[in-house]
Protein backbone atom coordinates (compact mmCIF):
# COMPACT_ATOMS: atom_id res chain seq x y z
CA UNK A 1 0.00 0.00 0.00
CA UNK A 2 2.94 2.33 -0.62
CA UNK A 3 1.54 4.06 -3.71
CA UNK A 4 -1.96 5.03 -2.71
CA UNK A 5 -3.93 5.68 0.46
CA UNK A 6 -7.51 4.74 1.33
CA UNK A 7 -8.99 6.13 4.54
CA UNK A 8 -12.46 5.49 5.98
CA UNK A 9 -13.14 8.60 8.07
CA UNK A 10 -16.51 7.37 9.35
CA UNK A 11 -19.25 4.99 8.10
CA UNK A 12 -20.33 7.50 5.45
CA UNK A 13 -17.03 9.08 4.36
CA UNK A 14 -14.34 7.35 2.29
CA UNK A 15 -11.16 9.12 1.16
CA UNK A 16 -8.83 7.85 -1.60
CA UNK A 17 -5.39 9.35 -2.27
CA UNK A 18 -3.38 8.56 -5.43
CA UNK A 19 -0.05 10.07 -6.61
CA UNK A 20 -0.35 12.29 -9.69
CA UNK A 21 2.05 10.20 -11.81
CA UNK A 22 0.18 6.99 -11.00
CA UNK A 23 -3.18 8.59 -11.75
CA UNK A 24 -2.02 9.89 -15.13
CA UNK A 25 -0.51 6.53 -16.06
CA UNK A 26 -3.83 4.82 -15.30
CA UNK A 27 -5.73 7.32 -17.45
CA UNK A 28 -3.63 6.83 -20.61
CA UNK A 29 -5.84 5.76 -23.51
CA UNK A 30 -9.13 6.23 -21.64
CA UNK A 31 -10.87 8.01 -24.52
CA UNK A 32 -10.79 11.35 -26.26
CA UNK A 33 -14.17 12.76 -25.19
CA UNK A 34 -12.86 14.12 -21.91
CA UNK A 35 -9.58 15.11 -20.30
CA UNK A 36 -8.62 12.33 -17.93
CA UNK A 37 -5.20 13.47 -16.78
CA UNK A 38 -5.02 15.40 -13.53
CA UNK A 39 -4.35 18.81 -15.07
CA UNK A 40 -7.31 18.31 -17.41
CA UNK A 41 -9.61 17.51 -14.50
CA UNK A 42 -8.42 20.40 -12.34
CA UNK A 43 -8.14 23.13 -14.98
CA UNK A 44 -7.19 26.34 -13.19
CA UNK A 45 -8.40 25.09 -9.80
CA UNK A 46 -6.11 23.90 -7.01
CA UNK A 47 -8.39 20.94 -6.25
CA UNK A 48 -11.64 19.31 -7.35
CA UNK A 49 -14.07 17.50 -5.09
CA UNK A 50 -16.26 14.62 -6.23
CA UNK A 51 -19.06 13.63 -3.86
CA UNK A 52 -21.52 10.75 -3.98
CA UNK A 53 -23.06 8.20 -1.63
CA UNK A 54 -20.66 5.37 -0.77
CA UNK A 55 -21.18 2.48 -3.20
CA UNK A 56 -22.83 -0.58 -1.73
CA UNK A 57 -19.89 -2.76 -2.77
CA UNK A 58 -17.60 -0.65 -0.56
CA UNK A 59 -19.03 -2.28 2.58
CA UNK A 60 -18.26 -5.73 1.16
CA UNK A 61 -14.69 -4.84 0.18
CA UNK A 62 -13.93 -3.14 3.51
CA UNK A 63 -15.23 -6.20 5.38
CA UNK A 64 -12.93 -8.40 3.27
CA UNK A 65 -9.98 -6.17 4.11
CA UNK A 66 -10.81 -6.36 7.79
CA UNK A 67 -11.09 -10.14 7.71
CA UNK A 68 -8.09 -10.79 5.45
CA UNK A 69 -7.23 -14.54 5.63
CA UNK A 70 -3.55 -14.08 4.72
CA UNK A 71 -0.40 -13.03 6.56
CA UNK A 72 2.99 -11.55 5.75
CA UNK A 73 3.58 -10.62 2.08
CA UNK A 74 0.37 -12.29 0.88
CA UNK A 75 -1.59 -10.02 3.22
CA UNK A 76 -0.11 -6.95 1.52
CA UNK A 77 -0.92 -8.29 -1.96
CA UNK A 78 -4.48 -9.07 -0.88
CA UNK A 79 -4.94 -5.59 0.61
CA UNK A 80 -3.54 -3.89 -2.50
CA UNK A 81 -5.87 -5.91 -4.73
CA UNK A 82 -8.91 -4.89 -2.67
CA UNK A 83 -7.77 -1.27 -2.65
CA UNK A 84 -7.53 -1.34 -6.43
CA UNK A 85 -11.09 -2.71 -6.58
CA UNK A 86 -12.28 0.32 -4.63
CA UNK A 87 -10.29 2.76 -6.77
CA UNK A 88 -11.58 1.17 -9.98
CA UNK A 89 -15.19 1.39 -8.81
CA UNK A 90 -15.02 5.06 -7.83
CA UNK A 91 -12.98 6.17 -10.83
CA UNK A 92 -15.55 4.44 -13.02
CA UNK A 93 -18.39 6.27 -11.30
CA UNK A 94 -16.71 9.71 -11.09
CA UNK A 95 -14.79 9.89 -14.34
CA UNK A 96 -16.60 7.63 -16.78
CA UNK A 97 -20.17 7.87 -15.47
CA UNK A 98 -20.54 4.14 -14.99
CA UNK A 99 -23.68 3.36 -12.98
CA UNK A 100 -21.88 1.01 -10.63
CA UNK A 101 -24.20 1.69 -7.71
CA UNK A 102 -27.21 0.56 -9.72
CA UNK A 103 -25.35 -2.43 -11.12
CA UNK A 104 -24.35 -3.74 -7.71
CA UNK A 105 -27.64 -2.89 -6.02
CA UNK A 106 -30.39 -5.32 -5.08
CA UNK A 107 -32.97 -2.54 -5.46
CA UNK A 108 -35.40 -2.15 -8.33
CA UNK A 109 -36.62 1.19 -9.64
CA UNK A 110 -39.85 0.84 -7.63
CA UNK A 111 -37.77 0.06 -4.51
CA UNK A 112 -35.87 3.31 -5.00
CA UNK A 113 -39.13 5.20 -5.43
CA UNK A 114 -40.32 3.70 -2.15
CA UNK A 115 -37.08 4.69 -0.42
CA UNK A 116 -37.65 8.28 -1.53
CA UNK A 117 -41.24 7.99 -0.31
CA UNK A 118 -39.88 6.90 3.08
CA UNK A 119 -37.61 9.97 3.07
CA UNK A 120 -40.61 12.22 2.42
CA UNK A 121 -42.56 10.59 5.25
CA UNK A 122 -39.89 11.14 7.89
CA UNK A 123 -39.45 14.76 6.77
CA UNK A 124 -43.19 15.36 7.11
CA UNK A 125 -43.23 13.65 10.50
CA UNK A 126 -39.94 15.03 11.73
CA UNK A 127 -41.15 15.83 15.25
CA UNK A 128 -42.77 12.43 15.72
CA UNK A 129 -41.28 10.00 13.18
CA UNK A 130 -42.52 6.43 12.70
CA UNK A 131 -40.44 3.46 13.80
CA UNK A 132 -38.37 1.72 11.15
CA UNK A 133 -40.93 -1.10 10.95
CA UNK A 134 -43.82 1.33 10.56
CA UNK A 135 -41.86 3.40 8.04
CA UNK A 136 -41.21 0.34 5.89
CA UNK A 137 -44.93 -0.49 5.97
CA UNK A 138 -45.99 3.05 5.09
CA UNK A 139 -43.53 3.30 2.22
CA UNK A 140 -44.22 -0.18 0.80
CA UNK A 141 -40.73 -1.65 1.11
CA UNK A 142 -39.34 -4.22 3.52
CA UNK A 143 -37.10 -3.11 6.36
CA UNK A 144 -33.92 -4.66 4.93
CA UNK A 145 -34.30 -2.96 1.54
CA UNK A 146 -35.21 0.28 3.28
CA UNK A 147 -31.91 0.25 5.21
CA UNK A 148 -29.88 -0.68 2.12
CA UNK A 149 -31.74 1.81 -0.03
CA UNK A 150 -31.19 4.73 2.33
CA UNK A 151 -27.47 4.02 2.39
CA UNK A 152 -27.35 3.90 -1.41
CA UNK A 153 -29.63 6.88 -2.08
CA UNK A 154 -28.55 9.25 0.68
CA UNK A 155 -25.23 7.86 1.94
CA UNK A 156 -26.39 7.37 5.51
CA UNK A 157 -28.86 5.49 7.71
CA UNK A 158 -32.53 6.45 8.05
CA UNK A 159 -32.20 8.00 11.48
CA UNK A 160 -28.83 9.65 10.82
CA UNK A 161 -30.51 11.34 7.85
CA UNK A 162 -33.44 12.37 10.05
CA UNK A 163 -31.09 13.77 12.72
CA UNK A 164 -29.22 15.84 10.12
CA UNK A 165 -32.45 17.25 8.70
CA UNK A 166 -33.71 18.08 12.19
CA UNK A 167 -30.53 20.00 12.89
CA UNK A 168 -30.69 21.79 9.54
CA UNK A 169 -34.23 22.93 10.32
CA UNK A 170 -33.16 23.96 13.83
CA UNK A 171 -30.35 26.10 12.39
CA UNK A 172 -32.79 27.83 10.02
CA UNK A 173 -35.26 28.52 12.82
CA UNK A 174 -32.67 29.86 15.25
CA UNK A 175 -30.93 31.91 12.58
CA UNK A 176 -34.22 33.51 11.51
CA UNK A 177 -35.22 34.22 15.11
CA UNK A 178 -38.60 32.53 14.71
CA UNK A 179 -38.37 30.63 18.02
CA UNK A 180 -36.35 30.15 21.20
CA UNK A 181 -33.87 27.34 21.71
CA UNK A 182 -36.29 25.22 23.75
CA UNK A 183 -39.14 25.80 21.29
CA UNK A 184 -36.89 24.89 18.37
CA UNK A 185 -35.74 21.68 20.04
CA UNK A 186 -39.35 20.60 20.57
CA UNK A 187 -40.48 21.54 17.07
CA UNK A 188 -37.74 19.53 15.33
CA UNK A 189 -38.34 16.49 17.55
CA UNK A 190 -35.78 16.59 20.37
CA UNK A 191 -37.47 15.76 23.67
CA UNK A 192 -34.26 16.21 25.66
CA UNK A 193 -32.86 19.75 25.53
CA UNK A 194 -29.32 18.72 26.50
CA UNK A 195 -29.26 16.08 23.74
CA UNK A 196 -30.37 18.73 21.26
CA UNK A 197 -27.69 21.20 22.38
CA UNK A 198 -25.01 18.51 22.23
CA UNK A 199 -26.05 17.32 18.74
CA UNK A 200 -26.27 20.92 17.47
CA UNK A 201 -22.82 21.77 18.85
CA UNK A 202 -21.31 18.62 17.35
CA UNK A 203 -22.86 19.39 13.95
CA UNK A 204 -22.12 23.11 13.73
CA UNK A 205 -19.39 23.79 16.29
CA UNK A 206 -21.52 26.30 18.17
CA UNK A 207 -24.14 26.15 20.91
CA UNK A 208 -27.70 26.99 19.79
CA UNK A 209 -27.90 29.82 22.32
CA UNK A 210 -24.68 31.32 20.90
CA UNK A 211 -26.21 31.33 17.42
CA UNK A 212 -29.11 33.42 18.71
CA UNK A 213 -26.70 35.91 20.29
CA UNK A 214 -24.65 36.19 17.10
CA UNK A 215 -27.77 36.77 15.07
Amino acid sequence: MRNFIIVVLNPSVLSIGVPVTMFDSWMVGKGTTQSCNLSGLLGSRSFRMFRMPILSETVRIMAQLRDCPYHSSMRQLYAEGKALELISAYFGAFLFEQDLAARSSILSRSDRDNVRKARDIILLRMANPPSLIELSRLSGINEYKLKIGFKEEFGTSVFAYLRNKRLEKAWEMLHSGSSSVSQTATIVGFNNFSHFAEAFRKQYGINPSELIKKR
